[in-house]
């Protein structure tokens, strides 16, 4: 046989061996481990909003050990919950965080969120999950195969509305647990140790409200307390009891949150707490007294004049004080410790109209906001001008040249067997590096929206399109503590050009630095995520600004380290969205004087430019959709502005990728004065509750005003939600039902004009009677004639 036919004989024998070699699948891994008999998998979603708490429980009742993953899964058509009457959930003690990257199955269902897991035999475990409010299924996945244990389970998205409490006794616990408001119930997680409160506010975004109540503050660390004070200066709310044990719970709170200047304690009557919840009750307790902070104010007082409930603001965040303790004696044993937590969490709680109140510490990945990044479509083709030359080049050497070489020169003809593939791998090579070198490494381009708090905080959520110039897996790791969301498949059936998508799986393992993993990554792949992470920034910003004659004047302010530009100011009324053009440039440490009119806004930020058929360009389509989201999820006006970006908040494969940002920044404001188009610059907040369905409520609302507002003004209601509305009287210290007339401007409305004795300290107090629980969503006030 010739030296050429056993190099064919060689080649085909090398192809062969490969390609059994691949059909094996390489060598075969140990399925010894045993699945247990019986797993059953539960959870529940603890709320809605930006960043949601998932309470999984996983329960082994089989003889054997089950070490495997948890599966957080994002499905299509989500179930809205069970609709019906949900039993009150147990407190959930807050689990421990762990701290490391866990063995991944081979192959998951969907993108969402993998938590490793070993539950001892006959064990019941319970692990939190923090995500984007959007995921509906759970499952098990076994080690070491990756195959599914049992099938998906539902999680039940009943109506609850997270809160923290935070207290060494039970009994503060157990009174919060049995608060209801109408058919939303309270979803408890309890912290009664310092070392498990946390030390970020991102640790706390998955709360609604916080709770404080006989728990040493004064123990807790300096970075537990700017955790709290970012917490509620970004958006979050916090309720304190006083009590005769003031000094515990008080003392050690951030000053910023502080609502009174506490100097000792008495004994007060509580009837004014009674009456907000339709009793007559008339209970004598120890109450802490004291000052009022600047910015305070007493929404509920004894007959003397002494406050029982402040209220106050913080940033984007609102703060409620009790000055008596329900949980401490003679309260806690009377039927006056319920309705009093009521009172105080239920002014904090506001929402959006038609919505749950939702968490607001950390702003969620939203879609609106992800499709208006750049298109990005992936790695471009090389130019033919330099394929074209290096292709006619490989020809040329691999065929006619090698060959002539070989037998003219070397007289071995037969080594062209040889030669020619040496030559296909070295070109082969060299076109990789060459477009490699030419395409550039992976390339991540951000979108860091800042929300801003004063004292330098803020919270800060990147939208990352990552591009990848080589296929297979890849790790994806946040550079900083904080949270992280798949959001290629949740936007592969948008207005965003993605590719590279079958077959492929994104995975977030929930750490403390949290990682994606990319499966199936194929060159020229984009994968878009959201990280969300909370602490300093150098971008500050401070307004004070009015709606004066139809337009905003003030101020603002740059007190931050960075330029900010291109700053407006977004507002919704009924549905009705408006922007406000105010600042081109302000440097640091620089203020603007701005007096601007408000122009009408579509819900569509790549609606065209007003006046033209002109799309709108990049930047703009960012700023609306920033802005447009803000206040349609929130319960504020917003300032949206951009800046220069901050430091990469991603690793991919533990190198920094090349990046390109853009950063936008949003601030939530309170107009200081308003003399008309209130219902853009007014709060409701609920502030008693008597009844339940379906004989109806008697509730309490009370709409909080600008401090500078028209002298004389009309309020009114929707005829269609409310029976009947009676008006508090701040001066007589009593209800009147008043005159309501037809609103002339809508058939569907009764009005009537206020007294000035009806409007105190900027609040209007209303009782309504209801069939459910409407949240004021039907009240307004407007300017008089």
């Amino acid at each position: 046989m010739g030296n050429r036919a056993i190099l064919v004989l060689g080649v085909v024998a090398v192809a062969v061996l490969g390609a059994v070699w691949y059909a094996a699948g390489g060598p075969a891994r140990s399925t010894s481990e045993t699945v247990p008999a019986e797993l059953a998998l539960s959870a529940v979603q603890t709320g809605s909003g930006s960043w949601v708490r998932y309470v999984v429980t996983i329960k082994n009742a089989g003889d054997v050990d089950f070490s495997g993953e948890v599966v957080l899964l994002n499905r299509a058509d989500p179930l809205l919950g069970s609709g019906g009457q949900p039993t009150p959930p147990p407190a959930v003690t807050q689990p421990k965080v762990p701290n490391q990257i866990p063995r991944l199955p081979a192959e998951a269902p969907d993108a969402g969120y993998e938590i490793h897991v070993v539950v001892p035999a006959r064990q019941v475990l319970t692990r939190v999950i923090t995500a984007p409010d959007r995921y509906t299924q759970v499952a098990a996945a076994q080690d070491p195969e990756g195959s599914l244990v049992g099938e998906p389970v539902t999680v039940d998205r009943s109506l609850y509305v997270p809160v923290a409490v935070f207290s060494t006794s039970s009994v503060p616990i157990d009174q919060v647990q049995s608060v209801r408001f109408d058919d939303w119930l309270l979803r408890v997680t309890e912290y009664q140790d310092l070392k498990s409160f946390p030390t970020t506010a991102a640790g706390l975004a998955g709360y609604v409200a916080v709770i404080i109540d006989q728990y040493p503050t004064l123990q807790l660390s300096e970075a537990q307390r700017t955790a709290l004070r970012d917490f509620v200066g970004q958006g979050g709310s916090l309720v304190v009891a006083g009590g005769s044990d003031w000094r515990r719970t008080l003392l050690g709170l951030p000053p910023e949150l502080s609502q009174l200047h506490a100097t000792g304690t008495d004994v007060s009557s509580l009837a004014a707490v009674s009456a907000l919840a339709g009793r007559n009750d008339d209970l004598q307790a120890p109450i802490v007294t004291g000052d009022l902070q600047p910015g305070a104010r007493a929404v509920l007082s004894d007959p003397s004049g002494r406050p029982l409930l402040l209220e106050g603001h913080y940033g984007g965040g609102l703060i409620s004080a009790l000055t008596f303790d329900p949980a401490a004696a003679p309260v806690a044993g009377s039927q006056l410790a319920v309705p009093a937590w009521i009172e105080a969490l239920g002014r904090t709680l506001d929402h959006s109209p038609g919505a749950m109140p939702t968490t607001r510490t950390l702003p969620g990945v939203d879609a609106t906001v992800a499709q208006a990044l750049p298109t990005l479509r992936g790695a471009a083709l090389p130019s033919p001008w330099l394929v074209g030359p290096l292709l006619l080049l490989y020809l040329l050497l691999v065929a006619p040249v090698n060959y002539l070489f070989l037998r003219r020169r070397m007289g071995r003809p037969d080594l062209f067997w040889l030669t020619a593939p040496a030559l296909a791998a070295v070109f082969t090579g060299a076109f990789y590096w060459v477009g490699t070198d030419i395409q550039g490494g992976i390339q991540d381009e951000e979108l860091q929206v800042l929300h801003l708090a004063p004292n330098g905080a803020a919270a800060e959520v990147d939208y990352h399109q990552v591009v990848f110039r080589s296929r297979g897996d890849h790790e994806l790791e946040m550079v900083k503590p904080g949270l992280a969301a798949p959001l290629t498949f949740d936007l592969s059936d948008s207005s965003v050009a993605l590719s590279g998508l079958p077959q492929a799986q994104e995975h977030v393992v929930p750490i403390q630095r949290a990682v994606v993993l990319e499966k199936g990554v194929v060159y020229g792949s984009v994968r878009i995520l959201g990280t969300a992470t909370a602490g300093r920034s150098p971008v500050g910003v401070e307004a004070h600004l009015a709606y004066q004659g139809g337009h905003v004047v003030g101020r603002i302010l740059n007190t931050g380290k960075q330029p900010v530009h291109g700053i407006a100011l977004y507002t919704i009324s009924g549905g009705s969205l408006q922007r406000t053009a105010l600042a081109s440039l302000i440097p640091p440490g620089g203020a603007a004087n701005v007096d601007s009119t408000p122009a009408n806004l579509e819900g569509n930020p790549n609606a065209p430019v007003f006046g033209t058929n002109a799309p709108p360009d990049a930047m703009t389509r960012i700023a609306r959709a920033v802005g447009i989201t803000a206040v349609s999820q929130g319960t504020h006006p917003f300032l949206v502005g951009f800046t220069d970006p901050l430091p990469g908040a991603l690793d991919v494969d533990g190198s920094v990728p090349s990046r390109s940002a853009t950063a936008v920044w949003q601030l939530p404001v309170s107009m200081e004065a308003a003399d008309s188009d209130l219902g853009r610059f007014t709060a409701i907040h609920l502030a008693g509750v008597s009844g339940q369905r379906p004989a109806g409520f008697s509730d309490i609302y009370d709409i909080e005003l600008p401090a500078q507002s028209p002298s004389r003004l009309q309020v009114g209601f929707d005829k269609f939600q409310y029976s009947k509305v009676e008006v508090w009287d701040w001066s007589a210290q009593a209800w009147a039902g008043g005159s309501w007339q037809d609103d002339p401007n809508n058939p569907g409305r009764l009005v009537q004009a206020l007294a000035p004795t009806q409007v105190a300290a900027g609040l209007l107090r209303l009782r309504v009677k209801e069939v459910r629980l409407t949240w004021g969503s039907g009240l307004f006030v407007a300017p008089g004639s």
